[in-house]
Order: C-alpha cells, then structure tokens, then sequence
C-alpha cells in the first residue's frame, strides 16, 4: 500500500514539474508571437497543449487545495477521464487512446473505401448503359453555345 502511495505522489510530481517547464517554453512561444514571429506547427501545437492543461489545472487543484478531497479524485477520474493535464498521463493509457483511435480510423477508412468501390461499380454500369464521357462533353458545349435544347429526357 505505502509503495502505491509513493509511486502516485512521485508520479504526480514529476507530472508537476514537467507543466512548470512546459508553460515556460510556453512563456517564451508568447513573447514570440508578441514580437510578431511566425509560429512553427510544433511550437503552435506546444502553445495549445500547454494552454489546455493550464485550463485542466483549474478543476484538478480543486481536489489537491481541498482536505480530504483527494481522496475522490479516482471517482472523479473514472467519470471524467479527461480531466488530468497531459503530463499527469501515463503512457500505457496514452498508448491505449492513440491504438483506440487508430483502430477507429481504420474502420472509417474501410467503410469509405467500401463506399467508393460500390460507387464505381454503380458509375460504370451507367456508363456501359448511356453514352460515353466524350458524348457528354459534346452535348455540354452545345448547351453552352445555345445550339441545343435541353429537355427532362436528356
């Protein structure tokens, strides 16, 4: 029991000091944009990251400043599991998330790649149906020009 403890509150530390260094890198991204430079994507994605977690804090500090509240703040991370800043994650449930969304965005991939080829099955036999493209193309022209009438049928 007393290593678990000590392994969260060191834990919590080290999460502790890495936001104080990331909101100094922070600090100096701001005084960038306030000499009018030009941000990275990296250092523009640091600014928000950072931002945010700045933000996560509020709700967190709540439950380290009130006595005895601690205490409830694993209930309160099962309910709202996105209320720790980044740097208080650990990796395995970084890795977790990232595996969960990819696998997500597999499964969309290949129900827009089903979606696509159905499409083409479905454009191919109107067009071994129907006219050609060139067909087509001829007829457009001739709309344009004003040398064709167009009716419901076409």
């Amino acid at each position: 029991m007393w290593r678990h403890i000590k392994h969260e509150a060191q834990h919590y530390w080290l999460g502790t000091k890495l936001l104080a260094r990331e909101v100094g890198i922070s600090f100096g991204i701001v005084k960038q944009i306030l000499r009018g430079e030009d941000l990275t994507r990296r250092e523009y994605r640091q600014l928000r990251n950072t931002s945010a977690d700045l933000l996560k804090m509020i709700p967190f500090a709540v439950f380290i400043l009130v006595p005895f509240m601690e205490a409830l703040l694993p209930v309160a991370l099962w309910l709202f599991p996105g209320m720790l800043p980044s740097t208080f994650q650990q990796e395995w449930k970084k890795e977790d998330e990232m595996k969960r969304k990819l696998k997500a965005r597999i499964e969309v991939a290949r129900f827009l790649q089903d979606a696509v080829d159905q499409m083409a099955v479905e454009i191919k036999k109107k067009s071994d149906e129907g006219g050609t493209a060139a067909e087509f193309t001829k007829f457009m022209e001739k709309v344009q020009m004003g040398d064709a009438r167009v009716t419901n049928e076409q």
